[in-house]
């Protein structure tokens, strides 16, 4: 699933186009709720020494990427704008200069990168996971919950009251840490420490319209609340496919697709935070080229 999701990432910067593109568009943004909800289901805390041990290799590896893709971003950059005439050294500082004063103040509220925007992601993560392991140290992870939930009831309730009202918010103001990491990594996680599976939706066929339903809202939010960029069928989506694949699918782990899934997802899958410009382009050439969506209509892209 991460492996699925990290696509729906690149889809979300190199989005398909007219009507089909935006109800994709939509449904998608279950992607990035779904990092955070299936790094907190994977937290424990039944082994405090094994958990810290955990989190700080989990820490280090977020923190090497996070490394990997501003380095590649700055060269990037820096190859895009450079000038002959001046020294490298000059240039160097040309690019840190144009990139600092473009960098704005809810940039930094919502922990994003300074060249690979699109990072966000991992400095948030390694923040949430230094936010738990002090939960954890501090035995308070009890009361989580309803942190959590209040600072994400407040976010979704702010953005979409502020649209109503025609009241101007920053750039991404559902992906503020208190309004996308926190409390998504904190579903996640209460998810499988309560063991959260009602038997209904045990059912494939439940999960299935379920999963119709939740593309059908989201689309439904983005249109009614453009300003937003994360809805409540994206948050449906992620709880049902957290449920359906928490038990046994009937496919076989020792399957060579499943296992060379399995691997891309858990190990590479973030990687696309540092190569998703060179698969969307990639992506883009591919969906020009076979036209597969039939129906538009005269909706605009």
């Amino acid at each position: 699933m991460k492996l699925i999701a990290s696509f729906f990432v690149v889809t979300l910067h190199f989005p398909f186009p007219n009507l089909f593109g935006q109800i994709f568009f939509a449904a998608a943004r279950f992607a990035v709720p779904f990092f955070f909800m299936i790094s907190g289901y994977f937290y424990t805390k039944s082994d405090k020494a094994a958990q810290y041990h955990s989190t700080k290799s989990r820490i280090r590896h977020l923190a090497l990427l996070l490394l990997v893709s501003e380095l590649l971003s700055f060269f990037i950059r820096l190859v895009a704008k450079y000038d002959f005439q001046y020294s490298f050294f000059h240039n160097i500082a040309n690019v840190f200069t144009i990139f600092i004063d473009l960098y704005e103040p809810w940039k930094v509220i919502s922990f994003t990168p300074l060249f690979n925007h699109t990072a966000w992601f991992l400095v948030q993560l390694i923040v949430v996971y230094l936010l738990y392991a002090g939960f954890t140290k501090l035995s308070v992870l009890p009361r989580i919950k309803y942190w959590a939930l209040t600072a994400f009831v407040l976010g979704f309730c702010a953005v979409r009251i502020c649209a109503l009202i025609h009241i101007a918010l920053p750039p991404y103001s559902d992906y503020f840490i208190l309004f996308m990491g926190f409390p998504f990594f904190s579903l996640g996680y209460f998810m499988k420490e309560r063991k959260f599976t009602p038997n209904l939706m045990k059912n494939p066929v439940v999960c299935f319209v379920l999963l119709l339903v939740s593309i059908g809202l989201s689309y439904w939010e983005s249109v009614l609340f453009p300003t937003a960029d994360v809805y409540l069928g994206n948050i449906l989506t992620n709880v049902i496919l957290i449920i359906l694949f928490e038990h046994d699918p009937g496919i076989s782990p020792e399957n060579w697709f499943v296992k060379m899934a399995s691997y891309l997802g858990n190990h590479l899958s973030l990687y696309i935070y540092i190569l998703h410009q060179f698969v969307g382009i990639i992506l883009q050439k591919i969906m020009t080229a076979v036209p597969i969506i039939p129906f538009y209509g005269s909706v605009k892209p």
